[in-house]
């Protein structure tokens, strides 16, 4: 008679297992690195380099991308809307794509989607994030030499 006091059993989507694994593996190694924000969008200045890192997900779900993007601090190639914003605002969709670069997954030749659609357990979502967190050194490289 009372059910509606009972507390209820979260069923977690695929999108909600990703980001929480992604929270786990990935966003520590981003901190520790010296990135700030919160998921999905993450910042960091190091001397004149502003570098910023963003998780877009697919609308129709089941993937996302990891993307790169870095700019000198005392020459922001932003466009004109975005001279104005203060970094702690800023995020790489403000960049030309000259200056982002998206994580490769290993096992695709053209396309810069991490997968998880068809995954059904939870160590399928973990080996995952742990891919991409093997790839951030990519990501790092690129911000710190401007090499794709």
């Amino acid at each position: 008679m009372f059910n509606f006091f009972r507390k209820k059993k979260k069923v977690r989507n695929p999108r909600q297992l990703i980001i929480a694994n992604l929270n786990k593996i990935v966003i520590p190694k981003l901190i520790d690195t010296g990135f700030t924000g919160v998921f999905p969008y993450f910042r960091r200045k190091q001397g004149n380099i502003l570098s910023f890192v963003s998780f877009q997900f697919n609308k129709y779900g089941g993937s996302f991308v990891v993307e790169f993007a870095c700019t000198n601090n005392t020459d922001r190639d932003l466009p004109e809307f975005a001279k104005n914003i203060p970094f702690e605002n800023l995020d790489g969709a403000c960049f030309s794509p000259t200056n982002r670069i998206r994580l490769k997954p290993v096992n695709q030749l053209f396309s810069h989607w991490f997968s998880y659609k068809d995954f059904s357990k939870e160590s399928q979502f973990e080996k995952l994030a742990q891919l991409v967190k093997d790839l951030l050194p990519v990501g790092e490289e690129f911000c710190q030499f401007g090499r794709k």
